[in-house]
């Protein structure tokens, strides 16, 4: 491997198998397999992987910030009406989360939901900007089912239409990324939102668009963000804009 290159624009060696006649599905799938039991691993090629006891308590902080946002929500009376607090609603508040949720599919690239003081954001480009999309709308139906007022934002270079199509350049664009960013955090609440953490995904650490987005919550003047960057490498081949070291 290059390591001048990131990871994830490095050729696999689980692909040295294809060509000729080993050219098949069945080499595609076995070379899928191996690199997923490289990223699971507790360490590859020098990296620690998930299963890595460090990578697994990094984990838990960030489980422990998002709990926390959580719970000033709860502080500041936004349970429903039902009054549960964090009991679930039973199976009828389930159906109607289920209902809510698909009549809400054509919703805006920035969700919109009741005001809180805790608000959890995850943001990306492309194929990040679609599993934000997808973890976000999923954590916010829990949340309806316990009787919680949904905190969970999620935002993606491009817009709507980026969920369903590339948007070309739209992961280079720090303007649009600020915008981005302003809106969905008025839609969230705005001045209102005390407590949060920013979420950034980019497989390669190399998304100007999500980059731009983190530089924004560690600006705020009320340092209200936890930020937060998932990725995919060492820091060292990570693009020059993201705000990490």
């Amino acid at each position: 491997m290059d390591e001048r290159l990131p990871i994830t624009e490095s050729p696999s060696v689980h692909s040295r198998e294809f060509g000729g006649e080993h050219s098949d599905a069945a080499a595609v799938l076995r070379a899928m397999a191996a690199c997923d039991r490289e990223l699971y691993a507790n360490h590859w090629g020098g990296y620690p992987g998930l299963a890595n006891a460090a990578v697994v308590a990094s984990v838990a902080e960030l489980a422990d910030v998002v709990a926390q946002c959580l719970k000033v929500n709860a502080g500041n009376g936004e349970h429903a009406a039902s009054g549960e607090g964090d009991e679930p609603a039973g199976p009828s508040a389930a159906k109607k989360a289920r209902r809510e949720e698909a009549e809400n599919r054509s919703a805006p690239a920035v969700t919109q939901v009741v005001p809180a003081p805790g608000a959890v954001f995850v943001t990306g480009a492309g194929t990040s900007g679609r599993l934000a999309f997808l973890v976000v709308r999923t954590a916010n139906a829990v949340l309806l089912t316990r009787g919680r007022a949904p905190c969970f934002h999620y935002i993606i270079a491009g817009g709507t239409p980026a969920l369903f199509q590339c948007v070309e350049s739209a992961e280079d664009n720090a303007v649009a990324a600020a915008a981005d960013f302003d809106a969905a955090l008025a839609a969230a609440g705005g001045d209102a939102i005390t407590d949060a953490l920013v979420i950034g995904v980019s497989c390669g650490l190399s998304a100007t668009y999500v980059a731009a987005q983190l530089s924004c919550a560690m600006d705020d003047p009320r340092g209200r963000f936890h930020v937060v960057c998932l990725g995919w490498g060492p820091s060292t081949t990570s693009s020059h804009h993201f705000p990490i070291s």
